[in-house]
C-alpha cells in the first residue's frame, strides 16, 4: 500500500495544473474549450467570401458571398478544404461548357474542341513536336480564340465534314477571324508556304 501511494502521488506531481495546461494552450495557439478554431470572416475562397461565421457545432455554417452576388450559408469546412468553390455557379458553368464543347459525356470531346486544343498546344507550347513550324515561327492565336473556345466555334462554325480542316489563308499569319477557315487537304496542299531558298539551294547543292 506504501508503495501504491507513493506512485499515486508521483504521477500526480508531474500531472500538468489547470493553470499550465491554460499556459501552454496560448503558447501553442490552441483553441480553449468552446472557442472557435478559425477565423475565416473577410477571407476568399475561390469564388467564395466569408461575410459572417456565427455558427455551432460540428457542422457549422458561414455565410459567404459569391463572385456572382448569390449569398448562401454554407459548411465552412467543405469551403476551407476546397470540396466548395461557389454558390453553384461554377458547376453550372463547367456543365454549359462541357455541352458547348460536345463533351457532356465522361471522356468525349467533339472534333472542333480537340481542333481548337490542338491549335493551341502548337502555337502556346514549346514542348509540342509541331511548335517550330507554329509557335517558334511567331504564330499565334488572337486573344479572343485563345481565351475561349466558344468564341472560337462562333467563328469558325462546325466543320463541315471530316473531309475539313483548319486551314490559314495566310501561311505566315495568326489563327484568327479573317485568316482562317474550313478546307480540304487538296485546299491546304496548294496553299502551302514556299519552301525557303536556302533549303532550295541545299536541295541543288545535293
Amino acid at each position: 500500500s506504501g508503495r501504491c501511494s507513493s506512485s499515486s502521488r508521483s504521477r500526480a506531481r508531474n500531472r500538468p495544473s489547470t493553470n499550465r495546461l491554460s499556459k501552454i494552450r496560448s503558447r501553442s495557439f490552441m483553441p480553449a474549450k468552446g472557442q472557435r478554431k478559425f477565423d475565416i470572416v473577410g477571407q476568399r475562397f475561390e469564388r467564395l467570401v466569408c461575410l459572417s461565421d456565427d455558427g455551432e457545432g460540428k457542422n457549422r455554417k458561414a455565410v459567404f458571398r459569391c463572385d456572382c452576388g448569390t449569398e448562401k450559408a454554407i459548411d465552412e469546412r467543405h469551403v476551407r478544404r476546397g470540396f466548395i468553390r461557389s454558390c453553384g455557379c461554377l458547376h453550372s458553368e463547367l456543365a454549359a461548357s462541357a455541352r458547348t464543347h460536345g463533351h457532356a459525356k465522361k471522356g468525349h470531346r467533339s472534333t472542333e474542341y480537340r481542333i481548337w486544343y490542338a491549335m493551341k498546344d502548337r502555337t502556346l507550347n514549346p514542348k509540342s513536336r509541331p511548335y517550330p513550324n507554329y509557335g517558334g515561327r511567331g504564330i499565334t492565336i488572337c486573344d479572343r480564340w485563345r481565351d475561349s473556345f466558344e468564341a472560337f466555334l462562333s467563328d469558325m462554325g462546325r466543320r463541315p465534314s471530316a473531309l475539313y480542316s483548319i486551314d490559314r489563308v495566310d501561311n505566315d499569319g495568326n489563327y484568327e477571324p479573317g485568316n482562317c477557315r474550313w478546307a480540304t487537304w487538296q485546299q491546304q496542299a496548294a496553299n502551302r508556304r514556299p519552301p525557303r531558298k536556302n533549303s532550295i539551294e541545299k536541295g541543288c547543292a545535293a
